[in-house]
């Protein structure tokens, strides 16, 4: 994959985790538990493998395109291990 596409596929990921995100809130909030927690693992599933296989080597390439602040740090941590 060549850089430009690479930040182009980051940025989208970084922005669906977010979204991700958004909807476990919903969910919470308007599902019963059991439902609820089916679902978070699924998608905590989903969020591991576009982490694993597609930002990670991504970001092994080109690891000026990783991102960094708060939250990202404890995710490189996690990597590292």
């Amino acid at each position: 994959m060549n850089e430009k596409t690479a930040e182009e596929v980051s940025d989208r990921l970084w922005k669906l985790h977010g979204e991700l995100n958004d909807l476990l809130w919903f969910l919470k909030a308007n599902c019963d538990e059991q439902e609820f927690l089916r679902i978070r693992k699924e998608i905590a599933s989903v969020m591991g493998t576009i982490d694993l296989e597609i930002l990670l080597p991504i970001y092994r390439e080109y690891p000026h395109l990783e991102p960094s602040g708060p939250g990202v740090a404890a995710n490189n941590e996690q990597r590292s291990t």
